[in-house]
Order: structure tokens, then sequence, then C-alpha cells
């Protein structure tokens, strides 16, 4: 059987006007013969012209993104795989070069990937520290992404303390009591 093309089965499920889980379900069974770098980069590319369309690109809350209407499919499509999610906030790079850098925008996409963990914190940073992927707009991305970098530093630390802390309590609820 031939594969089908990322970009068109991507264009199809969003054609059919499901969202939420419904779309998450109809993409996971979609993209199954596709590389999940290749899905996650058509998928999303198709997602923000979707928001893009429906005017709700330049909401710097992300409203497409929200679980009930593009975000589980989001993160169905990355499926959890670290490279997957950096393919695709390369595609947001890429669409919001394209799109001349709506003013706050890439930053407020990836607070909201963050907090409905649609990308896993590994790929924003391995995406951070890619040097050798020649896209357009990586200079503007990184540039507007510094300050999100700066707070999202502090919440991995923070989870770290906390980690931390956990394990110090498991460690003093194995020590014999009495």
């Amino acid at each position: 059987a031939e594969t089908a093309d990322p970009a068109e089965l991507a264009a199809q499920l969003l054609a059919s006007g499901k969202k939420g889980t419904a779309l998450a379900d109809a993409a996971k069974e979609a993209f199954t013969p596709v590389s999940r770098d290749a899905a996650a980069t058509a998928f999303f590319d198709a997602v923000l012209r979707a928001a893009a369309t429906e005017q709700t690109l330049g909401n710097v809350r992300c409203p497409w993104a929200e679980e009930d209407v593009y975000g589980a499919a989001l993160e169905a499509v990355v499926d959890g795989s670290v490279t997957a999610g950096v393919a695709a906030l390369f595609a947001v790079q890429t669409f919001l070069d394209a799109a001349g850098w709506p003013k706050g925008v890439i930053e407020g996409i990836f607070l909201k990937f963050y907090q409905e963990d649609i990308v896993d914190d590994e790929s924003f940073t391995l995406w951070k520290n890619d040097v050798t992927t020649k896209l357009p707009g990586r200079m503007q991305a990184i540039m507007q992404t510094n300050k999100w970098f700066a707070w999202f530093a502090e919440q991995s630390a923070e989870s770290d303390d906390e980690e931390e802390e956990e394990e110090e309590e498991e460690d003093d609820e194995d020590l014999p009591q009495g």
C-alpha cells in the first residue's frame, strides 16, 4: 500500500470537523504508517493554519490548543516522542516565520504546549540547543523565546527540587519506627 502524504492526511483530518478526543483517535489511526516526526511536522503545521483561518492564532492564550479543540490530537500525534516534539516545535518556528512573527505568539504556544503536556520538556531543550537544523526563522524564534526559556529553566529546577524532597521523604519512610 502506498504511504499517504502526511500533509494530505493532516488536511483530511482537520477537514473532518472532528475535535478533541475524536480527532485524537482519528489522528492516531491515520498517522500509523507515517513516521512520528513527519506526522508531527505536517499535523502541527495544519493546525496552525486552521488557527490562523479561525482567527485564533494571534490569541497568545492559544484557545486552539485546548484539549477539546486540537490539543488532544496534537498530543496524540507527538505521543511522547522527544524527536516528534522537536519536529513540532520546528513546525511552529517555520509557520510563524512565514506568518511574520505575530507578537507574543511563539511564547504563548510554547507555554500552552508545556502546560498541556503536548510536547515533552526534553523536546523544548533539544529544540533550543539545536544548531544543525537549518529552517527559516531560527534567530527570531530563539530571541522571542529567551524569556520563556528562562522561566522554563526555573520550572525545571523547582520540579527537580520537589523530586529530591519526595525521594528524601520516601527514604525516611523506610527507616524502622520506634
